[in-house]
């Protein structure tokens, strides 16, 4: 008959076999302390310490805890509910435990219908299993491991009793192939042939598999080079856009620097940057002549007489009727020298941009090539063989329960 485990009920001895963490249950009624200490020690187990209290769980993240130890004494559905209740995420450190405490909280996550985040922080094995895989939304770091294999029981009496046994434990290795089938896509014989096994699995297979959905902190490296060639086009397309825009930059129209205008003696005067016109010249509009403030009066290529004052226009004489004739004599040379001036500026520019020009095809073949380099070394980082998964080996020694057990 089944009996329940619990921290009231038993004791637990922890202790490590070959890199692998292993425990057994000792009944409070049926053992002492020193007792279940003899027996250990009768087996040749080294290294042990007794838990007469079950692991706390301890807060991890935003809002998760994390959950550490046996199935039955360390965790129980007890424990788990008021966590889930509140909806905490729910991270498992476990080699497993009691069975069927397993699917007593499986089913209790299920019949909660929140399907919570659920994940695995270190070890996933046996009957830890039944939790992480009672949510859709469950997830491993990249270090993690999960182990499935069939289950085992310990019985003490006659052949009747040992047959008996034998049912059960084929009922409850059916039922676990099941759920692992239903997630994993695979055949319920390809199942059995694995729990056989005892697989052990790292993240990239518990995703394979669809044990997870998830591995979080996964550093993933290029799988081929057609991923490379994306990223070195979309690097190019960024820097021809880039140069381009340079480019566009350089050669639009320059707004043209406001002309210095000439008197009719042919002394320039110049007028600011905001003065493109003779026309837009008023009283108060202040000038220089070779960097000094204007001062005296300055007839100019309109036929206007201007009167400047400590740099700055004091009185506007337009030209009279008599004047038009050598007004517009002026106004021409004006203009011929204004064209001449405008010239000369443009072939200096032409020639400042064929210039930049030629610098840009430079630097872009460069930076080509910088490019085509980095992508060279950038393909031979990484390699096509996938990494070799270090399981643990072993398998844990609980008395009493079904358990899963490590083969021989």
């Amino acid at each position: 008959m089944k009996h329940s485990v619990s921290h009231k009920t038993h004791f637990i001895a922890r202790y490590e076999v070959d890199g692998v963490n292993r425990s057994a249950f000792f009944s409070r009624s049926n053992y002492t302390q020193a007792e279940a200490e003899k027996e250990l020690t009768e087996k040749g187990i080294k290294n042990f310490f007794f838990s007469f209290e079950p692991y706390e769980p301890v807060a991890f993240g935003e809002n998760g805890f994390l959950f550490s130890g046996e199935i039955g004494f360390d965790i129980t559905t007890e424990k788990l509910l008021p966590y889930l209740e509140a909806g905490n995420e729910i991270i498992i450190d476990s080699f497993g435990g009691d069975l069927w405490e397993g699917w007593k909280i499986h089913d209790a996550i299920k019949a909660m219908g929140t399907n919570p985040s659920i994940g695995v922080l270190g070890s996933c094995a046996s009957a830890a299993t039944m939790i992480l895989l009672a949510t859709d939304n469950r997830w491993a770091t990249f270090n993690s491991r999960f182990l499935i294999h069939n289950p085992w029981m310990m019985a003490i009496g006659d052949d009747e009793l040992m047959y008996m046994s034998a049912d059960e434990l084929k009922k409850e290795k059916n039922n676990i192939a099941k759920l692992y089938s239903s997630i994993s896509g695979k055949s319920f014989d390809e199942t059995l042939a694995l729990m056989k096994e005892e697989r052990f699995m790292g993240a990239d297979e518990m995703l394979e598999f669809n044990f997870i959905t998830q591995i979080k902190g996964e550093i993933k490296p290029k799988k081929d080079d057609e991923m490379n060639k994306e990223e070195i086009k979309a690097a190019l397309d960024e820097q021809e856009q880039s140069l381009l825009s340079k480019i566009k930059a350089w050669i639009k129209p320059k707004s043209p620097k406001n002309a210095v205008f000439q008197d009719v003696n042919g002394v320039d005067i110049d007028f600011g940057e905001e003065i493109e016109t003779l026309d837009q010249v008023e009283v108060g509009t202040t000038a220089t002549i070779d960097g000094s403030p204007a001062t005296g009066e300055h007839t100019m290529s309109n036929g206007n007489v201007y009167v400047f004052e400590a740099g700055a226009v004091t009185e506007i004489t337009e030209a009279g009727e008599g004047d038009d004739l050598e007004a517009e004599n002026a106004a021409l040379k004006q203009e011929i020298e204004d064209l001449k001036a405008q010239n000369a500026a443009k072939a200096e520019e032409v020639k400042n941009l064929k210039a930049e020009t030629e610098k840009v095809k430079a630097d872009a073949a460069k930076d080509f090539q910088a490019v085509k380099a980095d992508f060279e070394n950038f393909k031979n980082k990484f390699s096509d063989t996938p990494p070799v998964s270090k399981t643990p080996s072993g398998d844990p020694e609980p008395v009493g329960g079904f358990k899963f057990k490590r083969k021989k």
